[in-house]
């Protein structure tokens, strides 16, 4: 494209800061001015100066692990341990939690060096990715171990939060039937989540008696009771059929989550509920170890329902980085009015309303996967006082993942209206980009952003190919919930899978004045429905299997046959006889 700025290779390439500078002076002469938006305002670089050259093994580190490298013995760790959290760092003691992607074939050679690294601890190692807790001081040693194409932050999951859905999908027929095929085989489920607040106060009503829940806590910080939420969800399972061995596992990153998989495997479950997902995904089941164990369990017969994503009314979409007028600066509506220059205006802006100090997650994807050359990133600014306040801009070189990611942890400085842009710097524009923000933001009722797209805002791991996606759909209209996610993946599969109730009551959430909203209150009503149906007549068969049938029996809604709001339909047993 005619105009186009390049970004150079990692030694020299030139700052916003700069190139803005240079362009107030072209134009000096001429008396425009290049630092003013159309209300004659200036919006703050957020790059001072030139970019310091690395080496070229510590290229491969993320800009904030390579500030831990330049820490003075004695300082005060507390403002980077701070400054970490925005980008996706969570700190344990003096310890960093990171993700390291290793070359094709390259994981064991990788797992073999770092344990020579004094105080590094592996914690789950896998051949798309391995998670260690790394030393501040020892962070420098990862740019040189052999085999490493990437250092950065983990994958992070959360709670798809925004029973009457029984009577809806047609248990209560099944819940009368006597166990007329069954043998005794144990029908067990496993819901692995971010936490279980409060399940034991439940053991014996809303949940089975302790004997018969099991629990394995993989989460690094060990906090198995963070929030409620799972326990929430597990409630729903149970409403389908008390007569179980639960399985509950708490995680909070991708490689926590594979590790679940793995273990409720091999405790025999044949089903698995997951109300929980990311959108930093490939889209297309691909680059990620909890997709291989998932993969794994399906092969064994094991079916796994994840939440499909609260993502309808938080997300963008666009097939190719539109920048029409050649600044480099993505625009979100092609056929909206923009002014070239280095500052984003007009269509160039994707606005969002935020209060003082809200937590808020942005993430930036474009589907290059799993590695790419071509470099984008991710800024965020004040409307109202046009400054920069969090920028995601990782160079991209041919051996990093597509993904720009800001967490905005105490950076939201008052109440009003902040917006999202997104400069290409190097590489073609003809692969699509996607925008997410986090859907409670605007409570699932009105679009976040000043331009969505709903469509291709299915979250991860629901589209594996391997995973049964659930959308939403309010339980007494049938009506698709306004936040649940529309298909189809980036690759083109169908999803959701279906749909199933969600704004229902717990007595976790009930307790509080709540309805359980969100897919993730829908998820578990299909993965109840697969352990009702083992429980009373097809304990014989795989969980699999019993999807098949469940899908079979599916209550077309939407358009006629499948579609892209409700996959093959709102999920509906039908009176077995």
């Amino acid at each position: 494209m005619a105009g186009q700025p390049g970004k150079p290779s990692v030694d020299g390439r030139l700052s916003l800061a700069l190139r803005y500078s240079l362009l107030v002076l072209l134009l000096a002469g001429s008396g425009l001015r290049a630092d003013a938006p159309p209300d004659g305002r200036r919006l703050r670089s957020p790059v001072p100066g030139l970019r310091s050259a690395m080496p070229a093994g510590e290229a491969v580190l993320h800009s904030y692990l390579r500030e831990l490298t330049r820490i003075p013995p004695g300082m005060d760790l507390r403002p980077l341990q701070r400054q970490g959290w925005a980008k996706g760092f969570r700190w344990f003691d003096s310890n960093v939690l990171v993700r390291i992607l290793p070359l094709p074939d390259r994981k064991d050679e990788v797992v073999q060096a770092l344990t020579q690294i004094p105080g590094v601890q592996v914690t789950n190692a896998y051949p798309t990715a391995i998670e260690a807790l790394v030393p501040y001081d020892r962070v420098g040693a990862l740019a040189y171990v052999p085999g490493v194409r990437q250092v950065t932050h983990p994958r992070w999951f959360r709670p798809m939060v925004v029973s009457e859905g029984l009577s809806v999908v047609g248990a209560v027929q099944w819940q009368q039937l006597p166990r007329v095929l069954g043998t005794t085989r144990p029908t067990r489920v496993g819901v692995v989540d971010i936490g279980f607040k409060g399940y034991q106060n439940l053991a014996g009503t809303e949940l089975p008696p302790t004997n018969r829940i099991h629990t394995r806590n993989f989460r690094q910080d060990r906090d198995f009771e963070s929030t409620e939420h799972g326990t929430g969800v597990a409630e729903i399972v149970i409403d389908f059929t008390p007569d179980v061995e639960l399985y509950l596992a708490a995680i909070s990153t991708s490689g926590e989550l594979a590790q679940a998989i793995d273990w409720l495997r091999q405790q025999g479950v044949q089903v698995i509920n997951g109300s929980i997902g990311t959108g930093v995904r490939a889209g297309n089941g691909c680059c990620s170890p909890e997709y291989d164990e998932l993969d794994r369990a399906w092969r064994s017969g094991i079916i796994s329902f994840f939440a499909a994503g609260n993502e309808a009314l938080s997300h963008w979409y666009a097939p190719t980085f539109a920048d029409p007028d050649g600044d480099g600066w993505l625009n979100f509506q092609p056929s909206g009015i923009s002014v070239p220059g280095p500052l984003p205006d007009g269509t160039e802006r994707n606005c969002f309303r935020a209060e003082r100090g809200r937590n808020l997650t942005l993430a930036l994807l474009w589907y290059d996967w799993p590695v790419t050359a071509r470099d984008y990133g991710l800024y965020i600014f004040d409307a109202a006082f046009l400054q920069w306040i969090a920028v995601a801009d990782e160079p991209q070189t041919g051996s990093q993942e597509p993904v720009e990611y800001i967490e905005l942890t105490g950076l939201i400085p008052h109440d009003g209206t902040y917006c999202a842009a997104i400069r290409r710097n190097r590489g073609a524009g003809d692969v699509p980009v996607e925008l997410f923000i986090d859907s409670d933001l605007c409570g699932g009722r009105t679009p976040c952003f000043t331009y969505v797209v709903p469509d291709f805002s299915i979250i991860g791991p629901a589209d594996s190919p391997n995973v049964i996606a659930v959308g939403g759909t309010v339980w007494n209209t049938d009506v698709l919930a306004p936040y649940s996610s529309w298909g189809p993946t980036l690759d083109g599969r169908l999803k959701p899978d279906l749909t199933a109730p969600t704004h229902v009551s717990t007595r976790t959430y009930g307790d509080q004045g709540f309805v359980f909203a969100g897919t993730s209150a829908a998820t578990p009503h299909a993965t109840g429905a697969v352990a009702l149906m083992h429980r009373k007549v097809f304990s014989a068969f795989s969980g699999t299997t019993i999807y098949e049938v469940l899908k079979a029996r599916s209550r077309d809604l939407g358009p006629p046959g499948p579609d892209r709001m409700y996959g093959f339909g709102r999920l509906f047993m039908l009176p077995p006889h």
